[in-house]
């Protein structure tokens, strides 16, 4: 008998509860023929769980090639085949004894009858193929009866797995307490006055673990089952192996009592609830400890105002943190410190006054957002964080220095190249109190993110409504950037479908240069006051995105420096990049007193380009005009489209300007 075992399951925790099948009334074979027919029935376990009942019962399939051994008292076990998979009927050559009759499924020359006492085996290794959840051959089934209806029972009991990836090609689940085997040779009586008859291990034969393993290649994901022999465990220990040979071990030290006919659910291993403050912050103190396997659900809104000063941020996390449409409300820090993991369907409202010390992450100490501190994409390639909405406000008052760089977002801090996608900000950003030190340092402060840096970033269809602001006194080395998606993109990125309504302010104080863009500040490594890169953008695209909220330098700056705005990006230093169907619709101002080199555009303040680059079917629409105030300007640059292009030509093609340019400064114009 191979067992498909019939399941609709959702992901459970608890015990399987067996039931036993109705019993059909079948024809009977003729006792006195040299090929008898058998029919052959079984014990159908229905699964239950804590959390969700479940009607679907696992029912027993036969195929093609199952056989059974049958024992009789002038003949010993006779290997009966399938001839009806629909009734279930077997037939074998040689079975001319009258009942009763012992059968064992499956057939093996190995399997014993002493009278009513059986000694047959569960494999160790299990072998599971393609579209099965169990091994053929590892549902050890036995029965005694005085016709040839045979009412098999199972010898064995049930562990359910949940394999999460399609990479596993084997677990391997060990009793860790002394003496405890889950395979191997055992007896079983299956006397008529035995309703519950015990299955007793070999413990000279029987092992202490049992393998689950693929056919061919790895086990897809989905559910298995692992028949083991029914026994009290201690502990077990689970060994997942991918195709890189790359071990997961997890482990439960607690009593585990496994029935015959009955099971456990090991799903609760990777899946852990969090309904309340005091789960939130268990949570996060061990939050190093989950694997790229893990999932965090929260199952209810949980306000956190009471314990805020019991949390501290999450470090290390690399698993699945699913919000599940609830709300995380009252903390006064970011949820993580650093991120390698994957977060969805969360909104955070919160409300951080951050002074630039992370307790339990002082690395992190350049860069905060809601969410976390800074986002990796290097444990986990395909780390994404998608629908998650930030509430409350982030403010920035650090006291004393720092070396080189901070940054800010209203979700991240910085991204090291994690996709973002369907995300919202409505929190204010803002840097009120921050210095500086060090030659080429930079402010950055963005809606959904800070900076983002290192490898390929994707930013899509995320949306910044929250003001977001740069008001500190900068060292003279310091350039003050912002953006109402992001502040600084320094590498390669796609940016799809990106809108900000919102104000981007920047009125920094004494800084080296100044980036005001609606969608993003600055793209590239800025070197000069005109805006040529050591590094540009070589790969990636920005697309589809819109501005609509006001865009304002008001800065002041006791010598003249250098200023970039556009209602898109204030400065794109590129190589060979399109930027495609992208739209402003706020005001673009620049209201200094004095300055140096002035590019303000509608959408692009400049591109400086490596390469040729495209601006496709670009447009900034009427309202959204462009002006430079009383700015006393060695040179300015200022367009409807953009501002300023050099280095390489800059194709426009389908573009629109119906804004109004206006310049009252001192200084001529080149529109």
């Amino acid at each position: 008998m191979r067992k498909h075992l019939s399941y609709l399951l959702s992901a459970i925790s608890g015990v399987l509860v067996a039931a036993s099948c109705i019993e059909e009334t079948l024809p009977e074979g003729n006792d006195n023929l040299t090929g008898m027919i058998f029919t052959a029935k079984n014990e159908c376990l229905l699964i239950q769980g804590t959390k969700t009942a479940l009607s679907h019962d696992l029912t027993t399939h036969w195929i093609d090639g199952d056989a059974i051994g049958v024992f009789s008292i002038s003949d010993n076990n006779v290997k009966c085949t399938l001839v009806s998979a629909e009734e279930g009927k077997f037939s074998g050559n040689g079975v001319k004894g009258d009942g009763p009759y012992y059968a064992v499924y499956p057939y093996s020359s190995n399997n014993i009858f002493d009278g009513p006492v059986l000694t047959a085996e569960v494999p160790q290794i299990q072998t599971v193929s393609a579209g099965q959840c169990v091994a053929s051959g590892a549902l050890v089934t036995a029965c005694e009866s005085s016709t040839t209806t045979l009412m098999f029972r199972n010898c064995v009991a049930l562990m359910r797995l949940e394999i999460p990836r399609s990479d596993i090609k084997q677990v391997k689940i060990e009793a860790t307490g002394k003496n405890e085997y889950l395979t191997g040779r055992f007896t079983m009586n299956l006397s008529d006055d035995v309703l519950m008859p015990a299955v007793i291990a070999d413990s000279q034969t029987a092992s202490a673990s049992v393998i689950l393993k693929a056919d061919k290649g790895s086990l897809a994901s989905g559910v298995y089952y692992a028949a083991v022999l029914p026994t009290s465990l201690s502990g077990i220990k689970i060994t997942f192996t991918d195709a890189s040979d790359e071990e997961i071990v997890v482990s439960k030290e607690s009593s585990i009592t496994l029935e015959r006919s009955n099971g456990i659910s090991f799903g609760s291993f990777f899946t852990h609830d969090i309904s309340t403050p005091e789960e939130l912050i268990a949570w996060s103190k061990q939050s190093a400890k989950f694997t790229s396997w893990d999932v965090v659900n929260i199952n209810s809104d949980i306000d956190m105002t009471d314990y805020a000063s019991e949390y501290t941020e999450a470090v290390d996390f690399k698993g699945h943190f699913n919000g599940n449409g609830y709300t995380i409300s009252g903390l006064k820090t970011p949820l993580f410190a650093n991120l390698y993991g994957s977060v969805e369907n969360l909104t955070l409202n919160s409300t951080i006054n951050y002074k630039g010390k992370t307790a339990n992450m002082p690395g992190h100490n350049q860069a905060v957002g809601i969410l976390a501190h800074i986002a990796y994409a290097t444990e986990n390639p395909d780390a994404q964080i998608s629908k998650v909405t930030t509430n409350g406000s982030l403010s920035v008052n650090r006291t004393t220095a720092l070396d080189k760089y901070f940054v800010a977002g209203g979700l991240l801090g910085s991204s090291n190249g994690v996709k973002i996608v369907d995300c919202e900000n409505y929190a204010t950003v803002k840097v009120a109190s921050m210095t500086l030190t060090g030659t080429s340092s930079r402010l950055c402060a963005g809606g959904i993110v800070g900076q983002t840096s290192s490898s390929l970033t994707s930013v899509i269809r995320c949306g910044n409504y929250g003001n977001v602001s740069i008001s500190e006194n900068c060292s003279s080395e310091a350039q003050s950037i912002t953006g109402g998606i992001a502040g600084y993109v320094s590498t390669d990125g796609l940016f799809t479908s990106c809108a900000n309504s919102a104000s981007i302010i920047n009125s920094a104080k004494n800084a080296s240069g100044y980036f005001t863009g609606g969608i993003i500040g600055t793209i590239g490594t800025v070197a000069n006051a005109n805006g040529s890169s050591t590094k540009a953008w070589e790969y990636g695209n920005i697309n589809g995105c819109s501005n609509s909220g006001i865009i304002s330098d008001n800065s002041e700056c006791s010598t003249a420096v250098s200023h970039w705005l556009g209602g898109i990006i204030a400065l794109a230093s590129v190589s060979n990049i399109t930027f495609d169907n992208c739209d402003n619709y706020g005001t673009v101002t620049l209201d200094v007193s004095k300055c140096n080199v002035a590019n303000v555009g509608g959408l692009f303040g400049q591109v400086y380009q490596a390469v040729e680059s495209t601006i496709q079917k670009c447009n900034n629409f009427s309202g959204a005009t462009v002006s430079i105030n009383n700015a006393e300007c060695a040179t300015i640059y200022e367009g409807g489209i953009v501002g300023f292009t050099n280095n390489k030509p800059v194709t426009l093609l389908n573009c629109i300007n119906r804004a109004q340019i206006v310049n009252t400064g001192n200084a001529s114009a080149s529109i």
